[in-house]
């Protein structure tokens, strides 16, 4: 009979069995988790300011692969995105319930101690420069129209699930001003809306030994599993004393 067995289930992993049930099934689940379970993630970023070292494109791309939490009603209120097609050439709109916006304002400068730091020999741009690491959690929640309902308070907003994801580093004089769009979609459509990195699954067989397999054949066996798969133990007196065993006379050999 089909039956589940937990044996981890915590925020950020999760490990179960499956008992009873045909591979391709277990691969479905896996599919299903990687590529249909709808994700909330960065698909678009509008820069104000952007004088950092890294490139707007290549920051929009570490925004998009951060993974984003909230509460979990407003997330299934929230509508999934479609991108405009031949069919739907104008798409998603967007609205309140299609689209989340993320505010990032932060710029780099030197630390109101910086000479006295400086003469002691302080080397780590940390504590030289305010906000010389910029980090996911600068990132801010900006409520709108009837997100209210859902995301208000720091325990149901929208925020990355990592705090410390680091984006970039600056250094006095650079500063970055920008707005994300967040939407709803599927890992089919992007990697980035995939929820679990990664899912995997393996075969846990249950093996019959119906007759006795004895001596070099016994090892043959074994060496069709992985290690530890099979055993090998000795027959024992007691085992080669029983009629119609299959063990008898083969006493001290190596049965799998």
């Amino acid at each position: 009979n089909f039956h589940v067995i937990i044996h981890q289930n915590d925020p950020l992993n999760a490990s179960f069995s499956l008992v009873g049930i045909d591979a391709s099934i277990a691969n479905a689940f896996r599919r299903i988790l990687i590529a249909e379970i709808p994700t909330l993630a960065i698909e678009t970023v509008y820069y104000y300011n952007n004088t950092s070292i890294v490139q707007d494109e290549v920051l929009a791309l570490r925004l998009g692969l951060i993974p984003l939490t909230g509460n979990r009603e407003g997330l299934r209120w929230l509508h999934r995105f479609h991108k405009p097609t031949d069919d739907n050439p104008d798409g998603t709109p967007i609205q309140d319930n299609t689209t989340v916006v993320l505010e990032l304002d932060i710029a780099c400068d030197f630390a109101d101690d910086y000479d006295e730091k400086i003469k002691k020999g302080e080397n780590d741009p940390k504590a030289l420069y305010k906000n010389a690491h910029v980090y996911a959690k600068d990132l801010k929640y900006s409520l709108t129209g009837r997100q209210n309902e859902y995301f208000l308070g720091k325990e149901n907003a929208i925020r990355p699930v990592n705090p410390d994801i680091l984006l970039t580093k600056m250094r006095p004089g650079q500063a970055i001003k920008l707005e994300a769009h967040c939407v709803k979609s599927i890992g089919a459509d992007h990697a980035k809306y995939s929820p679990v990195a990664p899912a995997t699954y393996r075969l846990l067989p249950k093996i019959d030994i119906t007759k006795p397999i004895l001596g070099q054949d016994a090892k043959k066996f074994a060496g069709c599993f992985r290690k530890g798969v099979i055993g090998l133990q000795r027959v024992t007196e007691e085992e080669a004393s029983v009629a119609n065993s299959g063990y008898e006379g083969h006493a001290g050999e190596k049965k799998a």
